[in-house]
């Protein structure tokens, strides 16, 4: 994720089953959950543009969807957005990554819109601008629905539209030649 550019802690240190992350925060304080952060209108808006845009990085670069994407897992510091708490990431091919993404979706714009934030996307909007998948909204099929029979077709005839392979898996598949 940082090299992709997303602000997120790094790696400190990996020892067996123990991960130690970098502090974010400033003079030993650490920086607000964006739940807890007193932020103007115009910074208000700025998270929300700086979350969906790291959505669609994580996503479309770094091939990550969060999993479990909240105002409880973004810091704001130094006037940025931080994503935090990555453990439980899954891969786009994950057979239930969609459903997840589409939770994720959910609570940004739930939170973002309960903030006042103007012009905030709808789910199912933020949903497809983060996969470029446009799914249509069905008015008689929940869009979870929608997304659902999406991974199950998808699943079934091997691959999602829109993705390309992993470097990992072009090299891992030569070998096997």
């Amino acid at each position: 994720m940082r090299k992709a550019g997303i602000a997120c802690p790094t790696v400190a240190l990996l020892k067996k089953h123990i991960l130690v992350m970098s502090f974010i925060g400033k003079d030993q304080k650490p920086a607000p959950k964006l739940k807890d952060a007193v932020l103007s209108s115009r910074q208000l808006q700025q998270a929300y543009e700086q979350c969906v845009e790291i959505m669609c990085t994580m996503y479309q670069k770094c091939k990550l969807i969060h999993a479990d994407l909240s105002e409880y897992n973004m810091l704001w510091h130094e006037n940025k957005v931080w994503f935090i708490d990555v453990s439980q990431s899954v891969e786009p091919f994950h057979p239930h990554a969609l459903e997840f993404l589409y939770r994720d979706c959910t609570n940004v714009v739930e939170f973002f819109t309960k903030c006042g934030v103007p012009n905030v996307l709808q789910a199912y909007e933020l949903f497809n601008k983060v996969t470029r998948l446009e799914i249509t909204p069905d008015p008689e099929q929940s869009f979870l629905s929608q997304i659902q029979s999406y991974e199950v077709h998808e699943m079934s005839v091997g691959g999602r539209k829109n993705e390309a392979p992993y470097d990992f898996d072009y090299f891992f598949n030569k070998t096997q030649s």
